[in-house]
């Protein structure tokens, strides 16, 4: 339970403007994990942990995928 404490703390405030991409996916896996374990739901967890919804939702649609901000290089722009 201790190793579980220390890892919601090290989230900080889940509800400020940014949270880190990394920490959106360490709160997914954690709510699947516990929502699995406990058999309570998704939207119980996270309303418990005041956490909305919507930002759920869109944590666990972007789950896994690469975060960039920059242009992707095509193909055609590479030169020789």
């Amino acid at each position: 339970m201790e190793e579980h404490l220390q890892l919601k703390k090290s989230w900080g405030a889940l509800s400020g403007i940014g949270v880190a991409h990394d920490i959106g996916g360490q709160v997914v896996d954690f709510v699947e994990k516990w929502a699995y374990a406990t058999e309570l739901s998704h939207r119980q967890m996270v309303g418990w942990m005041q956490l909305s919804d919507r930002k759920f939702r869109k944590w666990r649609s972007r789950y896994g995928k690469v975060k960039h901000n920059r242009l992707i290089p095509r193909e055609h722009w590479l030169e020789e």
